[in-house]
C-alpha cells in the first residue's frame, strides 16, 4: 500500500502546484458544476415549501446533501434582508439556512442558473484545496413574513468551491462562499467551448425535460399533479439512481413553475394526474422520459424524451456507473407484472369498487429494513376480501391468515388490517395483491410455517383461483376486482 500512497500524494503535489492542463481544468469544473447542482437543488427542495408539507425521508436526505457541500464558516450573501431592512452584507450559511424558512414560512425559491456558468480560469492551490471561482447568476423570490415580497433575478454571483483533489468526485467539494464580488472575476472559461455532448450534464438534461414538461402542463391547465419516481425501463423496481432522478426533476419543475402544487405519492391513496418518469439504457446513451398521466391512466399530451451520453454520469476519469437495478431482480418483477396482466376470469356486473393503500401511499413506494408497513382496504358493497403478499423469495403469503368479510356496515370506510408488517430479508421487488369478491372464492393450498399461511399454488393458480367463486356458487351476478401494489424493499442505506 506504502508505495501506491506515495505516487498518489506525488500525482496531487505536482497537480496542485504545477499548471493544470485544460483537460484536468475541464474535469474539475465539471465535477465543481456538479456539486453545485446538487447543492443548489437540495437547498432549493428544503427552503422552496413549508417544512410541514415535504416528505421528511426526502427532506432529511436533502440536509444531508446540503452539510456534505458546506465548508465550516461558509459565507452566503446575506440577501435575504428586505428593503428598509438593516444587517450585515454577509452572514455564515448555518444563519441563512435557519433564517430563511422563519423569515420566509411560505417557501423561499432558491436557484442558481447553471445554463452559462464560467470558472475562473486561475485555480487557487491553498491548504484547504484547491479553490475554483465559479461566476453564474443566481435567482431568489419568497413572501417575507411581514408580507413583502423579495425578487431577485437573474444577479451575477460569484461561489468559491474547495476541491480536495483534481478530477475528483462532487462528493470532495466544499462551497466557501457565494457573493456577488466579481472585482477579480480575470480570464474566465466556459464548459460550452467545447463538443457540448462532451460536458453535458444529468443536471442539464432533466432541466431539459422538466422545461418540456412543464409546457405539456401549461397546455392542459394543470395546477396540481403528483411526481412518481422514475424507474429503470418503467419496470417500477425503484433505486437510488432513480429517486437521484426523481428529486432533481421534481425541483427543476417546482422552480419553473412555482404555482403547480407538486404532491408527495407517499402522503396519498388516490390516483391523481400524474408524471410518470423513466429511464433506459439506449446504446451509449441514457434516455431519460417522462409523460404526463390522468387518473385513469390515459396519456395527457406527448412524452418527452431526452438523453445523455452514459459516460458522463462519471464526470471524471471513474468507472461509468451501472444505472440498471440488478438483472435479476428486474426479470423477477418483470416476470411476475406479466402473470398479473392476464385478463382476470370474470367480469364485475354489479359495480363493485375495491381500493387499498399503504400508509405510503399506492404510488412509489420503497419500504427499508424495520420500516413498517401498515394497510387499508375499502369496497362499496359487501363482499370477501383476500390479500397475497409476494415476497421477493417467491414465497406467497395470504395475509390475515384467511379471506375475511366486509359487512354492511363497513362499506364506503377505510377498513385498517390490524396486523403491521415490518420490512425484513429478503429483500427486492414484493407485490401486494388483493382481491374482492361477492361471493366466496375458490379455496387456496396452503400450510402454516410459524404464525404464517404460505400458498402452495403458484402465482398463476393463485390468480385463477382468486378469480373464481368457490364450489357451489354460481357466476351470475358475481363480481371480482384484482388489485396490485409494487413495492420495492432494500436494506437501509446508511
Amino acid at each position: 500500500m506504502k508505495p501506491y500512497l506515495f505516487l498518489l500524494l506525488l500525482f496531487w503535489a505536482s497537480a496542485t502546484s504545477a499548471q493544470l492542463t485544460e483537460a484536468q481544468k475541464r474535469r474539475t469544473a465539471l465535477v465543481v458544476k456538479d456539486a453545485i447542482s446538487d447543492f443548489q437543488s437540495s437547498l432549493g427542495l428544503v427552503l422552496g415549501s413549508p417544512p410541514k408539507s415535504q416528505d421528511i425521508n426526502e427532506r432529511n436526505r436533502a440536509i444531508e446533501a446540503i452539510k456534505e457541500y458546506v465548508a465550516p464558516n461558509c459565507r452566503f450573501q446575506n440577501d435575504l434582508l428586505i428593503a428598509g431592512q438593516k444587517g450585515s452584507p454577509y452572514i455564515n450559511f448555518s444563519e441563512y439556512f435557519t433564517r430563511a424558512p422563519l423569515d420566509y414560512p411560505n417557501g423561499l425559491m432558491f436557484d442558481i442558473d447553471l445554463g452559462k456558468i464560467e470558472f475562473s480560469d486561475n485555480f487557487h492551490s491553498t491548504a484547504q484545496g484547491t479553490l475554483v471561482e465559479v461566476f453564474a447568476k443566481k435567482n431568489l423570490s419568497g413572501t417575507h413574513k411581514n408580507g413583502s415580497e423579495l425578487y431577485i433575478d437573474n444577479i451575477p454571483c460569484r461561489i468559491g468551491v474547495y476541491v480536495n483533489a483534481i478530477g475528483n468526485t462532487a462528493k470532495g467539494c466544499k462551497i466557501s462562499f457565494i457573493d456577488i464580488d466579481l472585482s477579480q472575476k480575470g480570464k474566465t472559461f466556459s464548459l460550452n467551448d467545447s463538443n457540448p455532448l462532451d460536458f453535458l450534464t444529468l443536471d442539464e438534461v432533466l432541466v431539459n425535460v422538466a422545461k418540456n414538461i412543464n409546457a405539456e402542463l401549461q397546455k392542459s391547465g394543470l395546477k396540481k399533479v403528483q411526481v412518481t419516481t422514475f424507474t429503470f425501463d418503467n419496470q417500477e423496481v425503484i433505486d437510488d439512481f432513480g429517486i437521484k432522478v426523481t428529486g432533481m426533476f421534481r425541483n427543476e419543475l417546482a422552480k419553473l413553475n412555482p404555482q403547480l402544487e407538486i404532491t408527495v405519492p407517499s402522503r396519498s391513496w388516490e390516483n391523481q394526474t400524474q408524471i410518470k418518469g423513466g429511464y433506459r439504457q439506449k446504446g451509449n446513451f441514457v434516455e431519460f422520459s417522462a409523460e404526463i398521466i390522468d387518473e385513469k391512466k390515459t396519456a395527457l399530451g406527448k412524452t418527452v424524451i431526452d438523453r445523455l451520453p452514459h459516460k458522463n454520469l462519471a464526470p471524471s476519469d471513474e468507472v461509468v456507473p451501472v444505472i440498471a437495478p440488478p438483472k435479476a431482480l428486474l426479470e423477477d418483477a418483470g416476470e411476475v407484472n406479466r402473470v398479473m396482466e392476464n385478463p382476470q376470469a370474470l367480469p364485475n356486473v354489479t359495480g363493485l369498487k375495491f381500493d387499498i393503500v399503504t400508509n405510503r401511499g399506492i404510488n412509489s413506494l420503497v419500504y427499508e429494513e424495520n420500516d413498517t408497513m401498515r394497510l387499508a382496504v375499502r369496497v362499496n358493497k359487501p363482499c370477501m376480501v383476500r390479500l397475497i403478499y409476494r415476497q421477493a423469495n417467491n414465497k406467497l403469503v395470504l395475509l390475515r391468515n384467511q379471506d375475511f368479510p366486509i359487512n354492511d356496515w363497513e362499506i364506503n370506510k377505510w377498513i385498517d388490517i390490524p396486523e403491521d408488517f415490518v420490512c425484513a430479508d429478503p429483500y427486492g421487488a414484493e407485490f401486494l395483491i388483493a382481491y374482492a369478491c361477492t361471493a366466496p372464492l375458490e379455496m387456496l393450498k396452503t400450510h402454516k410455517e410459524g404464525d404464517y399461511v404460505i400458498i402452495d399454488n403458484t402465482l398463476a393458480e393463485t390468480k385463477a383461483l382468486s378469480t373464481t367463486p368457490g364450489r357451489g356458487v354460481k357466476n351470475a351476478g358475481v363480481s371480482v376486482v384484482e388489485q396490485k401494489l409494487q413495492i420495492t424493499t432494500r436494506e437501509r442505506r446508511k
